[in-house]
């Protein structure tokens, strides 16, 4: 067969055509050949085969070929049963040569040996190969091939079959069966199952046995560790030390490695580590304990969460896995850790875990039920000591508290009448001692009431702790602050015995409480407070009740004279030092005060409507001092008190102008810090001897604080309404003026700051913000005066607008009443064609512009009508031509263009929002206004230049 293959130089062997056919029909006329193939170099694949199912990789190795026979090309391998075929096969094959005799591949060609398929090889079959009766090898009992054992030969039993196309035979040898081996296999299951079943059984017992003992052994030393333990918790003298005696008494009294104390903190998932204990200097040297952690869900959780959350022991037997610490990991394979026990622990009453016990073992641990029932039951233990211990420091809490509240203020800290008792007592011991002395002083917050109105009670608590804190702030450790209720306090004080020592002290105090509160909500807030003090001597008063008796007399004459004291303390039995008085005060006490009148005038025909009374002082020269000058040195009681005077003054000229044919109504100005209970007396006393009616009188309030925020404040105001007086929010558009104000205080009418008015020639844009306020007062139903009409240029401008009243220095600047009856006999005539300035043609443009933007939203093709206030011949047109503006002019060209835009737009019938004409209408707008303010600025530069050449 080698010599009828043929391939070619330097590939693998492969059969053509010839070579194949040929192959095949070997194999065919054959009997046993499984298949003829031919295999690589070394033997290890199979390049083709005439039997296609068979594998591509040769199952027997190279070096298990051997020489069957005085021929080298001869080769055999073991017999192998192969189960596919079920039959025994023997592997040969013939090396393949190139021309050089260099082994190329190989011929294999695997033979069935039908005869010994009934034979099954098993421990003792011997297997010879042998040529000429020869035996040449063995397979052992052990599957390996050997040299033949002829001495066992003659003693077996043995099969020989041929080889077919070998001068091969192949025997098969075993020793004769014994009667087990003869017995069937039924017979021998029924003999070896009930023995062997009875060995099994009697395996089980001995190792339940074992079991057992074991267990019982372990509980008893387990439960005598649980009992030292709980003697060594009860002998703990506070509740902190249990922590780390637990810990310590765990690993000393069991097998434990390591233990960890942890209590669920603040945020869900946080864990405090409370103490430690371990064999490992490292484990026990631990403050921050990364525990082991097992997922829920997808979401991380750690094994001490999971007994919180649960309830219940929680186990882990692969700690390597769980804890995810580098460091940590190390040192639990360093001492050999494995598993992680996680005992929750309960307080007495608590359904909820208080905290949990993690405990780390080794592999060597007893077993996990017995070291779990352990653990539970110091879990039991512990949670019954330590709510012994809480009952017993919250019992131990509660009486400190007691004793606290039986010295001490329980709002502020503060000490109370029976601590101020026996620090009295103390301190008038120590009186003459080393020269000593000592003071009380009653320290009172003013006007503390209206803390509360104005922030709450809440507010008012928090700022009389602060006051505690302020005032301890300012004194030595052995001085003493109490309170005795409200807004006192009372200082107990020692200091030498010279008298600039104690001032100095409260010198100190009073720096401490000048200095701004911090409240809440970022609230700063100022107080002034008033200062009694009584001062303690070795032979003076011995009782309490009449020293402060001497301290509140002192007291109520500081708070007689917060206006001109020096200090806010006064020394009982010392006169009291006050402040030279200002100039202002000085005329005010010597009824140096003026009224003067300022007209205010109807906006539609020039009728004087009422005046305002205006406060001004005149000095020994004769000289006016106005409100802008002396105000700023009055207090608010000395404001207070000239509004009061003011408005008896006002009275007596109002019923002298009634009388004399003029029924004027007038205002004048009030602090809003007046509103008080005790702002209603004085009002009723002033009015009950006038004959003028309350409904003629307005009362201006004028802002300087959120004092009307107060609910207080706002009854005030109502009740004198109830009166029949109007009010008037004064300022309005600054300072404290607000939309909630107008919406909340019960207010008649509203007056714009002067500040917007004087500023129009400069700012035109603030018409916008008059015109806001124009409109707001009439759709809420407030009357409105303008005041700071200061020039005819503005004076025009208002009344282009319409306003309804009118005050400033173009109507009339404030007179004596001597002057108001001059004024009123010859009255201002406000006649005339409007707008009579390009500042007046301004507004009025941009205030019918404004009348019908907002109008062209909701009517459409019915507002074409307004065009005719902007029609060619209208007054507007007559406008520009009295101020010198013909035809032609670019004003008046930008002016007819803005009537054209218009009325394109009007002519559209279609909403603002989406008329494609309006914002040609916009554009206009501004050019003209642009044009207006140009040519308004071009004049004043003229009108300048010409005072110039004068």
């Amino acid at each position: 067969m080698r010599q009828i293959l043929h391939f070619r130089l330097g590939q693998a062997p492969f059969p053509d055509q010839a070579s194949r056919a040929a192959l095949e029909s070997f194999q065919n006329h054959h009997q046993g050949s499984l298949a003829i193939n031919i295999q690589n170099a070394d033997g290890s694949t199979i390049v083709w085969s005439t039997n296609s199912k068979q594998s591509s990789k040769t199952i027997i190795p190279n070096s298990a070929f051997v020489t069957a026979s005085n021929r080298r090309d001869w080769l055999v391998t073991n017999p192998i049963y192969a189960a596919r075929y079920e039959n025994w096969i023997i592997p040969m094959r013939l090396p393949l040569y190139d021309a050089h005799g260099k082994v190329v591949g190989f011929l294999g060609r695997p033979t069935a040996l039908p005869q010994l398929s009934r034979f099954v090889p098993r421990a003792g079959v011997y297997i010879f190969l042998d040529h000429a009766g020869h035996p040449l090898a063995e397979l052992d009992d052990h599957g390996q091939w050997g040299p033949p054992d002829l001495q066992a030969s003659s003693v077996m039993e043995h099969v020989r079959v041929t080889i077919p196309g070998y001068p091969w035979d192949l025997e098969m040898r075993w020793q004769p069966a014994s009667w087990l081996d003869a017995l069937p296999l039924s017979a021998w299951l029924q003999i070896s199952l009930p023995f062997l079943a009875l060995v099994l059984l009697l395996w089980l017992l001995f190792r339940v046995s074992i079991n057992t003992v074991d267990l019982l052994l372990g509980l008893r030393q387990f439960q005598a560790a649980a009992l030292a333990i709980h003697h060594r918790l009860l002998r703990v003298n506070s509740s902190f030390a249990l922590y780390p005696a637990l810990c310590d008494a765990v690993i000393q009294e069991s097998n434990i490695h390591s233990c960890f104390l942890l209590q669920r903190g603040d945020e869900e998932s946080a864990i405090t580590l409370l103490a430690a204990a371990s064999n490992c200097a490292e484990f026990a040297a631990l403050r921050e304990l990364p525990p082991p952690a097992g997922t829920d869900e997808g979401a991380p959780r750690t094994l001490v969460m999971e007994a919180l959350h649960r309830g219940s022991v929680q186990r882990s037997d692969r700690i390597q896995d769980c804890v995810m610490i580098a460091p940590l990991r190390a040192a639990l394979a360093r001492e050999n850790l494995c598993c992680a026990i996680a005992q929750p622990i309960f307080l007495a009453g608590r359904a909820e875990a208080w905290g949990v016990l993690l405990c780390l073992q080794q592999a060597r641990s007893q077993a996990s039920d017995t070291i779990e029932k352990f653990l539970l039951q110091i879990a039991e233990n512990f949670g019954l000591v330590l709510s012994l211990w809480q009952r017993r420091d919250a019992l131990n809490q509660a009486q400190g508290m007691l004793d606290l509240l039986a010295e001490f203020d329980p709002l502020t800290g503060a000490a109370n009448r029976s601590r101020l008792e026996k620090a009295f007592s103390d301190f008038h011991l120590r009186i003459g001692e080393g020269g000593a002395s000592a003071a009380l002083a009653v320290v009172d917050i003013d006007d503390f009431h209206r803390v509360n109105e104005r922030l709450q009670r809440e507010a008012g608590d928090q700022l009389l702790f602060l006051m505690r804190e302020r005032l301890e702030s300012a004194l030595e450790p052995g001085d003493l602050v109490a309170r005795l209720g409200g807004d006192e306090f009372i200082l107990l004080v020692s200091f030498p015995g010279d008298a600039q020592s104690l001032r100095r002290k409260l010198d100190d105090v009073e720096a401490a409480l000048g200095i701004d509160f911090a409240l809440p909500a970022d609230a700063s807030l100022h107080l002034e407070a008033s200062i009694g003090v009584a001062t303690l001597t070795g032979s003076g008063e011995l009782f309490l009740d009449s020293l402060l008796r001497q301290a509140q007399q002192a007291l109520s004459l500081a708070k007689a004279h917060k206006a001109d004291r020096l200090h806010s303390w006064a020394i009982a039995g010392e006169e009291l030092e006050t402040k030279p008085r200002t100039l202002a005060q000085r005329l005010l006490a010597e009824n140096a005060l003026e009224v003067w009148y300022q007209p205010i005038v109807d906006g539609l025909d020039g009728r004087v409507l009422g005046v305002e009374a205006l406060a001004r002082l005149r000095d020994e020269d004769g000289r006016i001092i106005s409100p802008a000058e002396f105000l700023p040195y009055l207090k608010l009681e000395e404001i207070q008190n000239l509004s009061w005077q003011l408005l008896a003054r006002a009275l007596e000229d109002i019923s002298a102008l009634e009388q004399d044919g003029w029924p004027l109504w007038f205002s004048f100005n009030v602090p809003a810090e007046s509103f008080t209970r005790f702002c209603l007396p004085c009002l009723r006393g002033v009015l009950a001897g006038s004959p003028v009616s309350p409904e003629r009188i307005t009362m201006e309030i004028l802002e300087g604080s959120d004092f009307l925020d107060q609910p207080s404040a706002a009854e005030v105001m109502r009740e004198i309404r109830a009166m029949g007086i109007h009010l008037a929010l004064d300022d309005v558009g600054t300072a404290y003026a607000s939309l909630q104000r107008l919406r909340d205080l019960p207010i008649d009418k509203i007056k714009i700051d002067q500040h917007f008015v004087r500023a129009l020639p400069e700012h035109p844009e603030d018409l916008h913000f008059i015109r806001i306020l124009q409109d707001l007062a009439e759709e809420i139903g407030l009357g409105l005066v303008v005041e700071g009409v200061e020039s005819a240029e503005i004076l025009d401008v208002l009344l282009t607008l319409g306003i309804p009243q009118l005050q400033g220095y173009a109507v009339s600047r404030p007179v004596p009443l001597k002057g108001l009856r001059r004024f009123l006999e010859l009255p201002l005539r406000l006649d005339g064609p409007r707008p009579a300035t390009l500042l007046g043609l301004y507004a009025g443009i941009l205030s019918i512009h404004a009348v019908i933007k907002k109008t062209l939203q909701p009517i459409g093709r019915q507002l074409f009508i307004l065009e005719s206030a902007l029609r060619r011949d209208g007054p507007y047109d007559h406008a520009l031509s009295r101020l010198g503006y013909t035809p032609g002019h670019p004003l008046h060209l930008a002016y007819r263009r803005y009537q054209s835009m218009l009325s394109r737009a009007l002519a559209g019938a279609v909403e603002s929002a989406r008329n494609r004409y309006w914002q040609d209408v916009e554009v206009a707008l501004r050019d003209l206004q642009k044009q207006i303010l140009a040519e308004r600025q071009r004049e004043i530069s003229g009108n300048e230049e010409g005072r110039e050449r004068q």
